[in-house]
């Protein structure tokens, strides 16, 4: 059976021998841990989560990236494309920006780094319109310049 705390003394000064029976009654009862108080009639005012004593990262608030420390919270399917393994599994890196990052195909990759090795020389699918390669034709042996020009393909032999 719950200890109730009976009502302030009325009529007494304080220090009266009532105030003093009654706030021992109090701390009795506090004590006891008789009695419990609702979260919803506590003033948080002033108070930060370092005042408490366990606190579960999924209940911290205001804390993202772009500031001091740069926190981020990410979905898991975000976390598990960040952490797929090959660099080629990311998404969302992309030029135009302060780092520059391009994706290439294995393709484009070589036509910006080497030339292109193949047994004939390309055909208009090969090249996209209005962009050039470096191609050496194993079979001729000729290193040429290609370019598509509006679907047409133009090359220059070089020796």
């Amino acid at each position: 059976m719950a200890v109730l705390l009976p009502p302030t003394p009325v009529g007494v000064p304080p220090g009266h021998s009532f105030w003093n029976d009654w706030y021992e009654k109090l701390r009795t009862i506090v004590n006891q841990g008789s009695i419990s108080v609702l979260w919803s009639n506590i003033n948080f005012s002033g108070s930060s989560i370092t005042d408490i004593a366990s606190r579960a990262h999924n209940n911290l608030q205001s804390l993202q990236g772009g500031t001091t420390g740069e926190y981020y919270h990410l979905t898991a399917a975000q976390h598990a494309a960040l952490t797929a393994g090959p660099h080629n599994s990311l998404s969302g890196l992309q030029g135009g920006t302060a780092g520059q990052y391009y994706h290439l195909t294995q393709t484009q990759h070589t036509r910006a780094t080497g030339f292109i090795s193949q047994a004939a020389d390309p055909v208009a699918a090969d090249i996209a319109s209005g962009q050039w390669a470096l191609y050496k034709n194993t079979t001729s042996g000729l290193v040429k310049l290609w370019a598509n020009d509006g679907g047409t393909l133009k090359s220059v032999t070089l020796t």
